[in-house]
């Protein structure tokens, strides 16, 4: 074992943005694995009152971004890991990117938040639907998927490897909070 214990920076930003959300008074506990090796869990929330766990994945982005007529994006490459994927690993998937707010065109803003990060969850189900349903236009298994952000309202929507552009909204973390509770609590 490495005598240097790390984790990555896109880890330890979900697990700072869930501990707001799941405070120790109310029982909760984030724990990360002491192996970096460690296949399929990046951390686990634990119910000290229920004493039920659950895992999480993390797939981290950097952002892409893009702009025309105006208006700014910024599109998050994440890899179909559909072959690596085994139902039932962990409970949760978290797709995490992190984007700069942009005063004018690339600028970045003078005001107090520099930066943005995009959280998605998904439950193990959800996941594995959405990379079983990533296709080329021949229907193929794409090696890749795509999330987009609109800069004027931040909502996040599937790009490459979904079908039309769907607002993926109902994923932020805000929305997937009581979902998680209620799995931890079960």
């Amino acid at each position: 074992m490495e005598p240097i214990f790390t984790i990555s920076y896109s880890e330890y930003s979900v697990i700072s943005e869930l501990s707001h959300y799941l405070k120790k008074n109310d029982g909760y506990s984030l724990y990360i694995p002491a192996s970096r090796q460690e296949k399929g869990v990046d951390f686990i929330l634990r119910n000290s009152r229920s004493r039920k766990c659950v895992s999480f994945q993390v797939k981290g982005s950097r952002s892409y971004p893009n702009e025309k007529d105006g208006e700014t994006w910024h599109t998050f490459w994440f890899n179909n890991f559909i072959e690596q994927y085994e139902r039932g690993v962990a409970d949760f998937y978290i797709l995490f990117g992190i984007y700069p707010t942009y005063a004018q065109k690339r600028k970045v803003s003078s005001k107090n938040k520099h930066w943005r990060s995009m959280l998605l969850c998904f439950d193990d189900h959800e996941m594995g639907r959405i990379l079983r349903s990533i296709k080329t236009k021949s229907n193929k298994p794409d090696k890749f998927f795509y999330i987009w952000v609109d800069s004027s309202n931040n909502e996040p929507m599937g790009g490459r490897g979904f079908r039309g552009e769907p607002s993926l909204s109902e994923h932020s973390i805000e929305n997937k909070i009581g979902k998680i509770k209620e799995e931890s609590k079960a």
